[in-house]
C-alpha cells in the first residue's frame, strides 16, 4: 500500500530433488522489514504444487552441517511442464491458510488477467507485473500467491517455513 515494500532482511531455502518420482520440493522461509499492513509474494511452478508447512529446525539442522557459499549469479531455467488449457483466463485452484500466510494457487491462459486478479485481490499491479508473468503463462505455470496480513504496526515479520512440492523435469 502506499508504494511502500517490504525488504528481505534474510531468507532460507532448501531445494530437494527426488529424481524417481519428478518431484521438487522447495522449502522457504524469510524475514522482512518495513513491513505494511499487508504484502504478499509470488511463486511459479511448473505444475500444481502440494503446499503444506515445514519444519521450522530444518534450517538450523542444515546450517550445523554446513554453510553455503554465496551464489555469484547466473541463472536456470526449468521445463515447463504440461498443464492442459483452460477456458477461464485465471483459474483458482487452491485456497488455504498455511504457515502464517494465506495462500492462493493460481492458473492463467492470460498475463494481462493474471495482473488484473491479483490487482483485484490486494496485490500491487505494477506495470512491469503481466511482462513478468507472461513467461509463467505461456508455460502453464501455476502461480502461488501468498499474502501475509502482519499485525498492526509491525514492521519486522518471520513467515514460518513453507514447503511446495511440484512435479517438473
Amino acid at each position: 500500500p502506499g508504494g511502500r515494500a517490504p525488504s528481505v532482511a534474510s531468507e532460507e531455502a532448501l531445494i530437494v530433488w527426488d529424481e524417481a518420482t519428478r518431484t521438487e520440493h522447495f522449502i522457504r522461509r524469510a524475514k522482512f522489514e518495513g513491513a505494511p499492513e499487508r504484502f504478499g509474494f509470488l511463486v511459479p511452478t511448473p505444475s500444481r504444487p502440494e503446499l503444506a508447512e515445514a519444519d521450522q529446525e530444518v534450517f538450523t539442522r542444515l546450517t550445523r552441517l554446513f554453510t553455503a557459499p554465496l551464489p555469484r549469479g547466473g541463472s536456470t531455467r526449468r521445463s515447463a511442464g504440461g498443464s492442459p488449457l483452460r477456458s477461464r483466463p485465471v483459474t483458482v485452484v487452491e485456497e488455504r491458510r498455511i504457515a502464517g500466510m494465506q495462500a492462493t494457487v493460481l492458473t492463467a491462459t492470460d498475463a494481462q488477467a493474471l495482473a488484473a486478479w491479483l490487482s483485484q485481490n490486494g496485490f500491487e499491479n505494477r506495470p512491469s507485473l503481466a511482462a513478468w508473468l507472461a513467461p509463467y503463462v505461456r508455460g502453464a505455470f501455476h502461480v502461488t500467491a501468498f499474502r501475509y496480513d502482519p499485525l498492526a504496526q509491525q514492521t519486522h515479520v518471520a513467515t514460518q517455513a513453507v514447503r511446495l512440492s511440484f512435479r517438473t523435469d
